[in-house]
């Protein structure tokens, strides 16, 4: 089997090390893995082979920077960890014809890139969503406080273009001043007067108002084929810190499965991605968002038997594989672990 060389961008994210630990110590052949990332440090630099300091992603360069480490290191697969390259490296697809994309794509990646779009074309085909409006100025903040029954019910927003819990935040008004003062520091509660005004007052990036839902929460991970799920592993949300998995168990849920199924089928989605969803107060499951990229709690799948990462890898390179079935009731608990790199 012929060795290969990854690029691996965002390589000094929080998670870069957890999801560069699925090629590591494949059997079958070697890998080489080459990181890069704005910083000129990262801890990811103590397990891969090469690293390269790169221009931010709004820089001319950007691109060109990427090229240019595919060439020079020879790279066989290109694997961008963030939404932002992902959608950059998307949009210039043309550009990287020499070089296989492990990256999610669909009918239309607008739809998948833009939250907004994404629910307005579910709700269109009839898959359940929350309750949400689009907002784009003052006018429509205070009707889609009314559409959502607030105060009577928690609402939330996004912008409709982001990644992780960016720009996410929950509009609480028991949330009160001494809370966030002596309380254990929680960015993601804001009361109702704060983004009144700063709405009010300010230009705003396209934001989705939606109903908070306060039942449990899934993420479910998905290498999927042109519309049809390959393999699948969902996890119970049991805490979060921001859009990190802190402690989760792996399950088996029928109706998961198939709202998944739905929404892979009806989108042609392809590649390795995460579908983030809740349920609601009638115990109705809706779709937060869905992640297009490897999501960083993926070392539980890989720890229980099914590397999804490097299944995606021989996907592309059309290579046969065998996916068993994973155990059920595993928790993972995440704790942090220091990284030593000599800067001289």
């Amino acid at each position: 089997m012929n060795d290969i060389c990854i690029l691996i961008t965002a390589a000094g994210s929080m998670v870069a090390n957890s999801i560069i630990s699925n090629f590591k110590n494949i059997n079958e052949r070697e890998i080489k893995i080459i990181g890069c990332d704005i910083k000129k440090k990262v801890a990811s630099q103590k397990i891969i082979n090469k690293y390269y300091q790169i221009s931010k992603i709004d820089d001319k360069n950007y691109i060109n920077n990427i090229l240019d480490i595919c060439n020079k290191e020879k790279v066989d697969i290109v694997i961008p960890l963030i939404d932002k390259e992902i959608i950059k490296i998307s949009n210039n697809k043309d550009k990287f014809k020499n070089f296989k994309l492990l990256i999610i794509n669909s009918i239309n990646n607008d739809i998948i890139f833009n939250k907004g779009k994404l629910y307005q074309y579910l709700k269109y085909n009839n898959i359940n969503i929350p309750q949400f409006k689009i907002v784009h100025n003052y006018n429509d903040f205070i009707e889609s406080c009314k559409l959502l029954n607030y105060p009577n019910h928690k609402i939330c927003f996004k912008p409709t273009i982001s990644s992780g819990s960016r720009g996410f935040h929950i509009i609480d008004n028991n949330i009160s001043e001494s809370n966030l003062l002596f309380d254990k520091p929680n960015s993601l509660y804001i009361n109702y007067q704060t983004i009144n005004n700063i709405i009010k007052n300010n230009n705003i990036p396209e934001l989705v108002f939606m109903e908070y839902l306060t039942n449990e929460q899934y993420i479910v991970h998905i290498l999927a084929d042109n519309g049809k799920i390959i393999s699948s592993v969902i996890i119970l949300v049991l805490e979060e810190n921001t859009s990190n998995l802190i402690d989760g168990i792996t399950i088996y849920d029928h109706n998961i499965q198939e709202y998944c199924n739905k929404i892979v089928n009806l989108l042609k989605l392809d590649g390795i991605f995460g579908i983030e969803l809740k349920k609601d107060q009638n115990g109705l499951l809706k779709i937060l968002e869905i992640n297009p990229r490897i999501q960083g709690s993926i070392s539980v799948c890989t720890n229980l038997g099914i590397n999804l990462a490097y299944y995606g890898v021989k996907k592309l390179l059309k290579e046969n594989f065998n996916i068993p079935n994973y155990k059920k009731n595993v928790r993972m608990i995440r704790n942090y672990q220091d990284t030593f790199i000599d800067i001289n």
